[in-house]
This record gives C-alpha cells, structure tokens and sequence, in this order.
C-alpha cells in the first residue's frame, strides 16, 4: 500500500533525524515543505525541532562565531562555580578539573600538554649532537679530501 502525502503517518519526534532536518533546512525547506517530504504532520515536526528552534535559526552563525560562543559559556561556567561548589566536590572531581583546566591552560599559552619522556630526548639529542660533529667535520676537511669523496660516488 503506498503512503498518501495528504496524511502525513504518526511518527515519535525522536525518530525524525535532527540531521535530515538540518540538511531541509539548509536547502531553504520551510517546516511544512520538510514534514512533507518525511511524510510526517507539521505538528510532530514542531515537537521534535522545538528544543533547537532558535539553533536552527542560527547554524551558519553559531558554526562561524562557535570559539567565541564557546569562550563565552566557558567563561559563564567557571564564574558560577563557587568555592562551596568547588569544595561539595569529591577530591577525584577537583582532581580532574584541575587536570583538565591545567591542560586547557598549557594549550592556550602554547605549551605541550603531551607527556614527554626526556631519558629518551637526552639520547636522541646526543645522537644528533654526534652527527652534527660529524657533519662540521667534513665540512672543515681541505676542499681536496671532499672532491676524491665526490669522485668515489
């Protein structure tokens, strides 16, 4: 039996893809044009974008300012958190805030945030001090000894 477009079939909201949505929308599709097309009715449509409507509105906005939205709620963020909400915390909460904040900090200021094993960086950096010695080495030869080198190839 093929479904009739005039009546729409009752799908949950939650089973409409917020992704199609937004793929409609981008395509300049009104609401009603979308119910259409995934043969919903413009009331269930409603029901599922109402939580993102002013989202939706706005995507092209949100994905170009998204660092400064972001700095902004951040910001928000840590200046609602009290000492009392810091301290109801357990001690592996405010742990991993520290870590994360201090990470969040080491990144921004361009520092590494990656573990650094510095044994193995000491060896490398004496192996590359070696051949550099090497190279300064052969660089200082007499002009002699580099032409017979070349002549060898």
């Amino acid at each position: 039996m093929s479904q009739n477009n005039s009546f729409p079939s009752s799908k949950a909201p939650k089973d409409i893809p917020l992704e199609t949505i937004i793929k409609y929308r981008k395509k300049n599709l009104t609401i009603d044009e979308i119910s259409r097309v995934l043969g919903v009715s413009h009331q269930t449509l409603h029901k599922r974008i109402a939580p993102y409507r002013d989202e939706l509105d706005y995507i092209d906005d949100i994905n170009t300012y998204r660092a400064d939205l972001l700095s902004i709620l951040g910001h928000r963020i840590l200046k609602s958190l009290s000492i009392e909400d810091i301290k109801k915390a357990t001690a592996y909460q405010r742990v991993g805030m520290y870590g994360i904040l201090y990470d969040k900090l080491r990144l921004e200021t361009g520092q590494s945030t990656s573990n650094v094993a510095y044994a193995d960086m000491g060896s490398k950096v004496q192996d590359l001090d070696k051949q550099i010695r090497e190279l300064e080495g052969q660089l200082s030869a007499p002009a002699e000894d580099l032409e017979d080198d070349v002549i060898d190839a």
